[in-house]
């Protein structure tokens, strides 16, 4: 088993405040360049099971710190309103980060931006953090319909172009705000709006065959940077599998070939899709262990799909899917292949920023 650990991102928001509070009069704003400042405090994770970012984690997921790269330099932190209208109130800028290289694991980042906000307030609001989202989100910004466009090559690890798109929400209230102080606000846990697919040959296979490609028979050519109960969450955490899922049912493009993670070991990142109406399959190559053609393993296919019952899965945002293949022969030469599905969160793992 790998072991994992967790680097939370300590995000310090250095601010000066504005309009957090949807009740402030409109006489008691003053100019930002008369605001003081207010230091306010937070940490970013992937979501998962457990609160405590710096515990090793054991894990059978493969992978590596590509997956949960974020970029600096597009990353957003704003605040709305939390009476249901989801009102844009201002947003931290001037974002910059330091590593803290004095910490255990050396990937602690500390964040630091500024927003505008007058004098002493009681913050009652929710935070919404966009990450490699690729379109800057405004004020007038539909969210329901945010989107980022998916290009294959984009996403070929570890030679990505692009980190994957994620996305978080906090709300904080009754949060006392001082200026010369620091407040923290907690954790704020992200969602990566992609599904990660691994698809192996099982260890024993190992010297008798050889998997050498696998390829989504199609896929969704954009996807939405946020879940489907993202307006009325008030914590990322309390989003359940049926609050995240939210496919962008746009153009579909065919034939995406997975990248070789190691020998026998294929990944691919993916946006979400239904895979209610186009079956979702996984043509596979696999040869003899010198690399030949057998005959009985020439039309192999993975089906994204529950093998037990065989209950075709949707592919849904932050999961892993991953398909262990075994072979099996019996002593008349008959071969058989078995398929062995697991699902689950795609959890913790390294957080890495763009800052060195």
């Amino acid at each position: 088993m790998k072991k994992w650990l967790l680097h939370i991102i300590y995000l310090g928001v250095l601010a000066l405040i504005t309009s957090c509070n949807s009740n402030l009069d409109e006489d008691t704003l003053i100019p930002s360049d008369n605001a003081e400042k207010v230091s306010v405090t937070f940490t970013l994770a992937m979501d998962g099971t457990s609160p405590y970012g710096s515990r090793a984690v054991e894990s059978e997921e493969v992978g590596n710190s590509d997956e949960n790269y974020i970029d600096v330099s597009g990353l957003q932190v704003i605040a709305y309103s939390i009476d249901g209208s989801n009102t844009y109130l201002g947003e931290v800028k001037n974002i910059t980060a330091e590593r803290d290289w004095d910490s255990e694991s050396g990937h602690i980042y500390e964040f630091r931006g500024d927003m505008d906000y007058a004098n002493d307030r009681t913050l009652n609001c929710k935070f919404m953090v966009y990450a490699n989202c690729g379109t800057k989100v405004t004020e007038t910004t539909g969210l329901s319909n945010l989107s980022y466009s998916y290009s294959p090559s984009d996403f070929l690890f570890p030679n990505a172009n692009k980190g994957i798109p994620m996305w978080g929400v906090l709300q904080v209230t009754d949060i006392k705000l001082t200026p010369n102080s620091r407040t923290d606000l907690g954790t704020i846990y992200l969602l990566r709006a992609m599904a990660k697919v691994e698809v192996a040959l099982d260890d024993a296979m190992v010297g008798k065959f050889k998997l050498v490609n696998a390829a989504f028979n199609m896929y969704n050519q954009s996807g939405y940077c946020l879940p489907n109960e993202y307006a009325t969450a008030s914590g990322t955490k309390e989003i359940d599998i049926k609050g995240y899922f939210n496919a962008n049912a746009g153009n579909k493009g065919t034939n995406l070939a997975f990248t070789k993670y190691s020998d026998n070991h294929f990944i691919a990142y993916i946006p979400e899709y239904d895979n209610s109406t186009s079956e979702l399959e996984i043509p596979v190559t696999i040869t003899d262990a010198n690399g030949n053609t057998v005959e009985r393993l020439k039309d192999v296919t993975v089906k994204f799909q529950n093998y037990t019952d065989k209950t075709p899965f949707d592919a849904i945002r932050n999961h892993y899917y991953k398909y262990n293949i075994t072979i099996k022969e019996d002593p008349s030469g008959n071969i058989k292949t078995d398929i062995l599905t697991e699902v689950m969160k795609w959890g913790y793992v390294d957080v890495e920023s763009d800052y060195e």
